[in-house]
């Protein structure tokens, strides 16, 4: 016996699994608001899958890891694509070609507060971020952390952040999906004379276990 397939199935269906209710609104979005918010949650799931075995990734490049990220995203209905030719090699360009929607963000391994700042300016004076109707435009910061003690490598770079020339009169929010972990920020672009808003965030890769088993496991012994 043939299943029945419908909308109302799968809106029924979404009501209870999160994954199934973040593919309907991918396919249902209409507008640049819609896009973004299914985006950054859907981003948000990505990096949390990442951080749950860091294990895996301890001398993989920023590039590398950016292109993880990209297929993941590609698995879930978007265009995405890393190193896209935008005004350089954008790091990652995500878009929905139906309605003519895209967002970039620049990933950098977050080695210390120069890392964040050269991806920022990128972002913010020679790239160009998608923009939405009205004339407000959207791109993302990612920060590849592989030291301990991530939230206050935020911290750190959200002080260093608001006192960057290029980010004058910058007004800064606090992160609903990542809270200690990322940060929200607009300003001018500085090329546009529009404004910016730019999701800050990280992936937190550290791993350095300090129990025994971690400690002697031959898996997580540096190569």
């Amino acid at each position: 016996m043939q299943a029945s397939f419908s909308l109302a199935a799968v809106e029924e269906a979404a009501k209870n699994d999160f994954y199934v209710a973040n593919l309907l609104r991918r396919v249902t979005v209409s507008t640049y608001d819609e896009f973004l918010d299914v985006l950054y949650d859907d981003v948000k799931l990505v990096i949390e899958r990442l951080e749950d075995n860091p294990q895996n990734y301890p001398d993989e490049s920023e590039d590398a890891t950016t292109q993880r990220i990209a297929d993941i995203l590609w698995g879930m209905q978007y265009d995405a694509s890393h190193n896209t030719q935008a005004g350089g090699n954008v790091d990652l360009t995500v878009s929905n070609p139906r309605r003519q929607f895209k967002w970039i963000a620049e990933a950098k391994k977050f080695a210390d507060i120069g890392d964040m700042r050269e991806g920022y300016l990128q972002l913010a004076t020679r790239y160009r971020p998608g923009m939405a109707p009205g004339g407000v435009m959207y791109g993302g910061l990612i920060g590849y952390l592989h030291r301990p003690n991530a939230a206050e490598h935020i911290r750190s770079w959200r002080d260093a952040f608001a006192s960057l020339p290029v980010a004058s009169g910058n007004v800064l929010a606090d992160c609903a999906r990542r809270y200690a972990l990322g940060f929200n920020s607009e300003h001018n672009h500085q090329t546009f004379g529009i404004p910016l808003r730019v999701w800050h965030t990280c992936v937190v890769l550290h791993f350095a276990p300090e129990d025994r088993s971690g400690r002697t496991a031959k898996r997580y012994k540096a190569k």
